[in-house]
């Protein structure tokens, strides 16, 4: 079937809520799978939809499960939602998209997950920056360029998760390589 794509995107947005951060569903605990069926009978998708979704993401931001009665979001659930990644060894530079208004406070304690469960970053500038466009209304978007390879070495753990997206509990200031427009 042909969806317009402003159907997919609307579409897109309230399952990736669905998926990150409904507090009424009941996750599989370990894994934030929600059924595929609950979505189908109780909010509107199809499979059919549900699939063109995860196909068509670039940010690979939904999977389904092995059998595909399940489906979860492969990043950016609230805390309370418990999803293992896989532990990775990282590129030696990644990049995490913000904003000028948060700055200061990021050059002071760090980067933190705030309500995510992981601080996010990608290996590809431009996906930073549109990781920093959800905030732009507390200022510009700025990129922070950060060592991974040194975190990596003073053994700070990563997770990949889906596309370039690497995930990670915190980032210190010490390891900020540049900041960047």
């Amino acid at each position: 079937m042909e969806y317009s794509a402003e159907y997919l995107i609307e579409r897109s947005r309230k399952l990736a809520y669905y998926l990150r951060h409904d507090k009424d569903y009941d996750y599989e605990q370990g894994s934030a799978y929600r059924s595929v069926s609950d979505l189908i009978e109780n909010h509107g998708y199809t499979l059919d939809l549900l699939e063109t979704l995860v196909v068509t993401d670039s940010k690979g931001r939904y999977m389904f499960s092995g059998d595909r009665t399940k489906i979860r979001a492969t990043y950016g659930h609230s805390k309370w939602i418990k999803v293992e990644y896989a532990e990775a060894l990282p590129p030696d530079l990644l990049y995490h998209g913000t904003v000028s208004g948060f700055l200061p406070k990021i050059q002071e304690t760090g980067i933190k997950p705030m309500s995510r469960t992981h601080v996010h970053m990608s290996t590809d500038i431009v996906v930073a920056k549109d990781m920093g466009m959800r905030h732009k209304k507390h200022g510009d978007v700025r990129i922070i360029v950060i060592d991974s390879r040194q975190m990596s070495a003073d053994g700070v753990k990563f997770y990949m998760s889906g596309g370039d997206l690497w995930l990670t509990d915190c980032v210190a200031p010490k390891y900020f390589v540049d900041i960047v427009q």
